[in-house]
């Protein structure tokens, strides 16, 4: 039984290794996980806890597979197996992840609310809960007002106990391992769908300042020496002429800054009946060290040394075979009709791997997704990354830090590659969606699929932040949706403009004249002014100076809640009174009406009864006098 337990720990161990080994060795991986099942004797109650830790495991490598209803399958034996409320609370809770990643946004929702019955101190499931709700875009605002007082009653408890989430994994859990933050961005979204918008990023900045405290400190250097090696190494010379790498349409890359509208991009374009997006997989990020060690061992050599030549060949056909193959049983999940001819990689940071996709691959489209800074950046900042390589993600200064760096390795590739990037700006993706499309199609060298157009329609699963809005057709909503935080985003505009003037002049900017640069909240981005929701009277709602005067403190907004239960309770109470009084009303009405019909009813039998016995009386006198 020893060596049988240690049987299923390799399994598990090798099954782990491979999570992180890229598309093509996950199911690998979920065969280690289905060995380690089978293995494991179902009648030893021992052994329980492992069974429910195997499939909550291989649940959550099948949602990474993108095999969504495989995955609620998994959650749901965790959720029955379970005796500890940890357990069922973690099935549950992973059921509805996959459900929203398959677009089933509506039925996440009561199982959400299940979780937090199940587990009411796993408060993160709250911004789960919440943005659920808020892409569903049904609940009413007095329900929003009370989801917020409770959320900040929560925070409260915790708060009260004086455990600090930064260093009390119990009363910040996601996964026991580490605190989680996300009770304060659930806060923070609630706030801001309600117009609150001070006091939502009074909660985001909380997040942020936890965030910070738990990840190391960013690592400038790493990513200014990274960007100097890239911009040396891929000088004009770098690319044979003609071209050595393995000659294919196949493969599509879709590269930028994350938030960028990248996930819209892929999905459109999946929609197509040819054209397949492996979502956040990628098999070339995964293959290049194989690239590299081939630049190394053949370093000096030209193109005329045939071993160098097949063998980036070789590199090439292996990345586009890998591609085909992950596609093949991902379509064999979908509708999609057709056959494959085209497969994208969307790994946003292959932006820097621009020079090896076209050394390898010089026939691969690569599509360049630019969105305008200042919404990228907020767009960034007010979402839960949870990702330890993006601790840059948590503070202003890095996070623009990281961005000029994009700006600056993008724009080197444009400059030694000229044309070699299909530059798409998400504004002209919002405002003519077809057009857009339809030049990324003619580019791809596809006839046009109307089907692009219904991509909300489509049945695949998501796995980014993004996984709910592209469930809907285009919106316009958050181009320029910055203006709503523009006081509280001056440390970024402050620390932006240490750089632009410089990357102004060097040409590193993408659409100069088409993009806010100048950082302007009056600016023009062709979909009128920004919407503000009114957060309550005493709210100011211009967008330049922003909301200033409605800084409200916890308990005051619990406070007026809770008065507005109880007076939304006392109107609801005297309504019922009313409506009792009324039927009361009504029912002695018909009570005195059956009353007097009754009385009449009396009457008359009385009246005809003394007639008959009247009638009698003469009848027996006249009969006594004949």
């Amino acid at each position: 039984q020893e060596w049988g337990m240690l049987g299923i720990f390799l399994q598990i161990k090798d099954a782990r290794y491979h999570v992180a080994g890229g598309a093509s060795m996950k199911y690998e991986a979920l065969h280690a996980f289905e060995t380690g099942i089978k293995y494991i004797d179902v009648n030893d109650s021992r052994l329980l806890r492992l069974r429910v830790s195997l499939h909550h495991r291989m649940g959550m490598l099948l949602k990474m597979m993108g095999l969504g209803e495989e995955a609620i399958e998994a959650h749901k034996v965790v959720f029955e197996l379970s005796e500890h409320s940890y357990d069922l609370a973690l099935g549950l809770f992973h059921q509805a992840e996959a459900l929203i990643m398959l677009g089933k946004v509506r039925e996440a929702i009561p199982i959400y609310e299940q979780v937090l019955e199940v587990k009411p101190d796993r408060i993160n499931t709250y911004y789960q809960l919440v943005r659920a709700k808020r892409e569903l875009n049904e609940t009413p605002d007095k329900e929003w007002e009370i989801l917020l007082a409770r959320m900040i009653s929560e925070y409260k408890k915790y708060k009260k106990l004086n455990l600090d989430p930064a260093r009390d994994a119990a009363a910040f859990t996601y996964m026991a391992q580490s605190p989680d933050t996300g009770i304060y961005w659930a806060i923070y979204e609630t706030a801001e769908n309600l117009g609150h918008y001070q006091k939502a990023w009074e909660y985001l900045e909380k997040g942020h300042v936890i965030e910070r405290a738990k990840h190391y400190s960013h690592n400038r250097k790493r990513t200014q020496d990274k960007s100097e090696t890239i911009k040396e190494i891929f000088s004009p010379g770098f690319w044979p002429t003609p071209s050595i790498g393995y000659d294919s349409k196949i493969p599509v890359f879709i590269i930028g800054m994350m938030r960028s509208g990248s996930t819209l991009t892929e999905t459109m374009l999946d929609s197509h009946k040819h054209i397949y997006g492996m979502g956040e997989e990628t098999i070339f990020g995964a293959e290049t060290p194989g690239l590299q060690n081939i630049l190394i061992k053949y370093q000096g050599q030209t193109t005329a040394n045939k071993g160098f030549v097949s063998e980036v060949k070789a590199h090439g056909k292996i990345v586009v075979d890998k591609m085909m193959k992950t596609s093949d049983k991902g379509v064999a999940n979908t509708t999609k009709e057709g056959k494959v001819l085209r497969v994208i990689d969307k790994n946003l940071f292959n932006f820097g791997n621009v020079g090896f996709i076209h050394f390898c691959l010089p026939n691969a489209v690569i599509i360049h997704c630019v969105r305008d800074p200042l919404d990228t950046l907020l767009s960034i900042y007010k979402n839960k990354l949870g990702d330890q390589e993006i601790e840059w993600a948590h503070h202003p200064e890095d996070l623009v830090f990281e961005y000029i760096h994009y700006l600056e390795v993008v724009a080197h590739f444009r400059k030694v590659l000229p044309g070699r990037m299909h530059e798409i700006l998400y504004a002209d993706t919002v405002r003519n969606p077809e057009k857009t499309m339809k030049e990324i199609v003619n580019l791809l060298d596809l006839e046009w699929d109307p089907n692009i157009m219904n991509y909300h329609k489509s049945n695949r699963t998501i796995q980014t932040l993004s996984m709910t809005q592209v469930r809907y057709s285009v919106y316009s909503k958050s181009v320029g949706g910055w203006r709503k935080y523009a006081k509280q985003m001056q440390p970024f505009i402050d620390e932006f403009n240490k750089y632009i003037p410089d990357l102004r002049r060097r040409g590193v900017l993408p659409f100069p004249n088409k993009m806010n640069w100048n950082f302007n909240p009056h600016f023009d981005y062709g979909f009128g002014p920004v919407t503000l929701k009114a957060g309550g009277k005493k709210c100011s709602m211009d967008f330049v100076t922003n909301v200033t005067d409605c800084n409200f403190t916890d308990e005051e907004y619990i406070k007026q809640t809770k008065s507005k239960l109880s007076t939304n309770n006392n109107i609801k109470t005297k309504k019922k009174n009313k409506k009792k009084k009324k039927s009361g009303t009504k029912k002695n009405k018909k009570k005195s009406l059956k009353k007097i019909k009754n009385e009449k009813k009396k009457k008359k039998k009385s009246k005809t009864k003394t007639k008959t016995k009247t009638k009698k009386v003469k009848k027996s006198s006249v009969k006594s006098e004949l």
